[in-house]
């Protein structure tokens, strides 16, 4: 009975610390990958606001983008 109740409580136990440690990394993990897209994301505005004014050649802005022409034309009309 003692054994049961043991098995029972470490049981338990490990199901909240494996509760708390996959929050933990799943927070970090999701600001890292929040961080990168933000910052993914401000470079294509930075493109698109130099196409837009003159400065870079369409071509050079999506070569720079890293996205397909298709991809940076959406972008480019959305912003």
């Amino acid at each position: 009975e003692g054994l049961d109740e043991g098995e029972e409580r470490g049981f338990k136990k490990g199901i909240e610390l494996g509760k708390k440690d996959g929050l933990e990394k799943g927070i970090e993990l999701g600001k890292k990958d929040g961080l990168e897209k933000g910052i993914a994301l401000g470079e294509i505005k930075s493109l698109i606001n130099l196409v837009k004014k003159g400065y870079l050649p369409l071509d050079k802005a999506i070569e720079e983008s890293g996205l397909t022409e298709e991809e940076f034309n959406k972008k480019l009309n959305t912003v």
